[in-house]
């Protein structure tokens, strides 16, 4: 039978068979409906049957059975990373790898610090402007500008993503993004203040100083650079799909000089060309790498205020233009496009024109 009743039992309950199982999955439908009762029997068939993926399951759950009129769908802030996923799967919204592990360290930061300082945040619908503003200030005293942005601007997407699992829950975030602060990142190093840096960098370890040559060179974000293999250097230029814009398609082809492709050397295809960085770079590095390339410009004596290792990626571009080079050519050195454009370039074609690019812009580097 489908669903049945005991003799003195006031609810229906199922009995489904489970393929290979030894036992039939028994339980109560929790309703003394028998139409619902067939339904919530329907629904552990086809469960048990595994036919059907966990998101579908969970959208004909909630078509079957919407909150009840006054009822909330609020939920613990403990178990926000959770409703994420549902919400996710049910809306067909589900990030990266990388993006689903930043949201559950952004959301278990802002569980800790509410547990600890805004009590009335004990649900999802308690995190209001006044919490959200209250969980900015307190970023604000402890982190950057651009890290307090970052992290609030990963909460306002979580919270689009969760809105449309949950009728009428406001975005509060967007109001607690603190403004851009005038002047606060300096962009790209002098020629003088890069030879400072080079230098300093290699009185702290040798993968340092060629990491800082390589990223003025080419232009390369700090991650690209640390987990360089010799695999990725061919016919003497750098082909790589940056980390950050791998999900749009975008490569780049950087012909290094002559003078730091030797310092670079050669290895086994699958080695790091800095293992001093590669061989420890994890999901913690970006901060550990900025804390020893502050200490790389404090040994320099150059300004730290708006300036990190991204800055040699600022000072690449202006090398660039300082040389001369057409802007067609930096974009594309730099895999500063678009995907549509990105996907018309093959940049074997140009590698004389690229590398006679770089090879300009090094010279007033060196």
């Amino acid at each position: 039978m489908a669903v049945y009743r005991t003799k003195n039992g006031g609810t229906w309950n199922f009995s489904v068979y489970v393929p290979g199982a030894a036992k039939r999955l028994r339980g109560s439908c929790g309703t003394t409906d028998r139409a619902e009762a067939g339904a919530v029997e329907a629904l552990m068939r086809m469960a048990a049957s595994r036919n059907t993926t966990r998101a579908r399951m969970l959208r004909i759950v909630d078509a079957l059975f919407p909150p009840d009129e006054g009822e909330s769908d609020d939920v613990p802030l403990a178990l926000l990373a959770s409703d994420l996923e549902r919400a996710a799967e049910i809306t067909r919204r589900e990030p990266t790898k990388d993006n689903a592990a930043r949201r559950r360290q952004r959301i278990a930061s802002l569980v800790a610090w509410a547990a600890e300082n805004w009590p009335a945040a004990k649900t999802l619908r308690g995190v209001d402007r006044r919490c959200a503003q209250a969980y900015a200030a307190w970023l604000a005293r402890r982190k950057s500008a651009k890290t307090v942005r970052n992290h609030v601007g990963s909460l306002s997407a979580i919270w689009n993503v969760l809105k449309r699992a949950h009728d009428g829950l406001e975005n509060p975030w967007p109001l607690a993004m603190p403004a851009p602060t005038a002047g606060a990142r300096r962009g790209a190093f002098s020629p003088e203040e890069a030879a400072r840096l080079f230098e300093a960098a290699d009185g702290i370890h040798r993968d340092w100083g060629l990491a800082c040559r390589i990223a003025a060179a080419t232009g390369l974000r700090f991650g690209d650079v640390a987990t360089l293999r010799f695999g990725d250097i061919r016919n003497g230029a750098v082909a790589r799909e940056p980390r950050k814009t791998r999900k749009f398609g975008i490569s780049v082809l950087i012909p290094l000089p002559p003078d730091l492709l030797a310092r670079v050397g050669a290895g086994g295809e699958g080695e790091f060309v800095m293992p001093y960085l590669g061989g420890h770079y994890n999901g913690h590095a970006l901060t550990r790498g900025a804390v020893q390339f502050a200490e790389v410009m404090a040994a320099a004596g150059v300004e730290p205020r708006g300036r990190t290792f991204h800055s040699f990626r600022h000072y690449f571009r202006t090398q660039l233009a300082r040389a001369g080079v057409p802007e067609s050519v930096a974009m594309r050195l730099g895999g500063w496009t678009q995907k549509e454009t990105a996907a018309r370039y093959d940049h074997d074609e140009h590698r004389e024109e690229s590398a006679a690019a770089v090879a300009a812009a090094w010279a007033l580097t060196k």
